[in-house]
């Protein structure tokens, strides 16, 4: 999470957070009465106070908006904004952060029998097949993916819709039914009250700042890419490549409610 003088900026994982963070550090003289503009890190409610230190803008740490509108008043009016992207490409490249980057950790923490099998993979964990995986250790049961897992299950939501919720609402997953869970509670409790798509990231991003008649020094985008994929889709593949009808139709019966928010098609 970045926080400026005006905004705050919340990352969720896979939705090209890591540009933004560029981009914003890029332009921190602009966006910053601070000789650093700052990124808040801080533990979960459950574990004590706010603890808050200031870190290097290059520190990327994903934050629940929550945890923000909970502690820090001063934070109350400023613009919060989030980046999110086609459910279909986001899955492709979790998929990618598992398979190429996170191979072992998913092999050791999750599933043993792992293979880099896309349609697989999908299905399995869309299936809530990771669910029912045997966790031998005590330090699995707080596990964050577990947590995941957990609420994708009790919701019946994708992980995707489920990152979103987890990070941009304004209240806990673990307090809302599955018949609480629709369109308008989502509309009443969101943190966040602008979205850049990745599909159009300059533009969302830059019209942001225009509201705030904030004159950046630098407009261009930067594309920071961790993950070396082996084929990236945007250029050599296309989804069509990825995806069998069973697979694609799953996740727009998982994803339904943010697929539909936010007007996304395959």
């Amino acid at each position: 999470m970045i926080i400026t003088d005006n905004h705050i900026f919340v990352h969720i994982p896979k939705t090209g957070g890591k540009s933004v963070t560029e981009f914003i550090n890029q332009n921190k003289k602009c966006l910053s009465t601070r000789e650093d503009n700052y990124i808040i890190k801080i533990r979960e409610p459950e574990e004590g106070t706010l603890d808050a230190p200031h870190v290097p803008l290059n520190f990327c740490s994903h934050i629940p908006i929550r945890w923000i509108n909970r502690y820090d008043m001063e934070h109350t009016y400023k613009v919060k904004f989030c980046t999110i992207r086609n459910p279909w490409d986001w899955y492709i490249s979790y998929y990618f952060y598992a398979d190429v980057a996170n191979k072992s950790f998913w092999q050791q923490k999750i599933d043993q029998q792992f293979v880099g099998n896309f349609n697989q993979w999908v299905q399995k964990l869309l299936n809530n097949e990771y669910l029912d995986v045997e966790y031998n250790h005590s330090e699995y049961e707080n596990y964050p993916l577990l947590r995941r897992f957990k609420h994708m299950k009790k919701l019946n939501i994708g992980l995707y819709t489920q990152m979103f919720l987890d990070y941009c609402l304004v209240l806990s997953l673990d307090t809302i039914s599955i018949d609480d869970l629709n369109i308008e509670l989502i509309n009443s409790r969101l943190g966040v009250n602008n979205v850049c798509k990745l599909e159009s990231l300059r533009h969302d991003l830059l019209s942001i700042f225009k509201k705030s008649k904030i004159e950046l020094q630098n407009k261009d985008i930067p594309h920071v890419q961790k993950t070396n994929r082996p084929y990236p889709f945007n250029y050599l593949k296309s989804r069509y490549d990825f995806y069998e009808e069973e697979t694609k139709n799953l996740i727009y019966e998982k994803d339904k409610l943010f697929v539909e928010k936010y007007g996304y098609q395959f």
